[in-house]
């Protein structure tokens, strides 16, 4: 019981803090790369929610399509925005490739991703420690989630140009970019938003500059790095050269 009130405060803290030194400043940025508020978001990693409210306060009307392979959570979410017409919920996960993939749901949930947990890392050793938990105790369940990839979404789905597509899917990102430029797509994307993990915390790590090469070669640049307070973790935002 201590143990998860301490999951909990860690969670709550993280995101107070997110609340007044992050989101203010993606906010002026986003603003002022697109012109207009956002219309169209796809949100990779929907989590509590936390995405999905901020794009709603720039836009009560945002259509936002929110991916969440925990089943905890994809369940809260549905409860949470069921009365919201504008907002859709998906229970697969993003990924390079369409069909089923392995799920390593943590006891904090923040971290749960397809990528297996370095043992080894100095990084989680910290983390354990703070959270009060053994790093063998981390896993709370592994299974199974269907995956697809952003591009097959994108050229089923949509057939608008979207503001913004989010990925905070803990170091799993590269996976989802491969999953998106993989082909040819139907609409335009102004905006990429996406946590890198600057540590060793998984075991596939991926260094900024393939994050960077990838987005590179397909007309995204950097325009700005949001260091977070707690971790070593930065959201990076990416702006389409050819719009």
């Amino acid at each position: 019981m201590f143990v998860n009130f301490r999951i909990f405060i860690v969670s709550y803290l993280t995101y107070l803090i997110d609340l007044v030194t992050f989101y203010p400043k993606l906010k002026k940025t986003i603003l002022l790369n697109l012109g207009h508020s956002p219309k169209v978001v796809l949100d990779v990693g929907g989590n509590k929610g936390q995405s999905i409210s901020y794009f709603l306060k720039l836009n009560e009307n945002t259509k936002i399509i929110s991916f969440e392979p925990t089943r905890s959570l994809y369940k809260y979410l549905i409860r949470k925005y069921n009365s919201f017409p504008n907002i859709t919920i998906s229970n697969k996960g993003i990924s390079s490739f369409s069909g089923k993939k392995k799920f390593y749901e943590n006891r904090l949930n923040l971290t749960s991703s397809f990528e297996k947990l370095n043992y080894d890392s100095d990084y989680l050793k910290f983390k354990t420690k703070i959270l009060g938990i053994d790093k063998n105790d981390i896993i709370k369940e592994k299974y199974n989630v269907n995956v697809i990839t952003l591009s097959s979404y994108i050229n089923d789905n949509i057939s608008s140009d979207i503001d913004v597509i989010k990925i905070d899917v803990e170091g799993h990102e590269y996976e989802c970019l491969r999953g998106l430029f993989n082909t040819s797509l139907d609409s335009n994307i102004h905006l990429i938003q996406l946590e890198y993990h600057n540590d060793d915390m998984y075991k596939n790590s991926i260094s900024f500059n393939q994050i960077n090469d990838i987005l590179n070669k397909n007309n995204f640049e950097l325009i700005e790095r949001f260091k977070h307070a707690f971790g070593e973790f930065e959201d990076l935002l990416y702006k389409n050269k050819m719009i």
